[in-house]
């Protein structure tokens, strides 16, 4: 069981070791100041290269996917169908289907090759006529 003499002891060492004047805490302070500042500017290089490897995508061409003329006795199963397979809301669903019916397509999402592909595939196997068009 520690007693006063322990801690009288512990703190002698203390002082000691960092000279009587606190440098001990100085010090501490300043390597994790050192460290932080490492970390921060390990964090801004982190960053600076995503985007330059970001900027890649937006080069990449880009494809719509568009449903092509709705038929108006499946509006809801097309809303359906829509909203579960793509990420399109019930109302921007509606909306697309609305205007495929009125304008005979409609354009569903904007995407890389692959991510317009695998939407058209999806789409396709439920039944939907869509195509994929590049977009200019």
């Amino acid at each position: 069981m520690p007693d006063a003499d322990d801690a009288r002891f512990d703190a002698d060492f203390d002082a000691d070791f960092d000279g009587g004047d606190g440098s001990r805490d100085k010090q501490q302070h300043a390597r994790r100041d050192k460290i932080s500042d490492m970390l921060g500017e390990a964090a801004r290089r982190a960053r600076r290269s995503t985007r330059r490897r970001g900027s890649v995508l937006h080069r990449l061409p880009r494809y719509d996917v568009t449903l092509e003329a709705a038929d108006r006795a499946r509006v809801d199963e097309l809303i359906d169908a829509l909203t579960a397979l793509t990420p399109l809301t019930p109302r921007t669903a509606m909306d697309a289907v609305m205007l495929a019916h009125a304008g005979g397509s409609a354009r569903l999402l904007t995407a890389h090759l692959e991510a317009a592909e695998f939407h058209h595939e999806r789409l396709r196997a439920a039944g939907l006529r869509v195509c994929i068009r590049r977009v200019a």
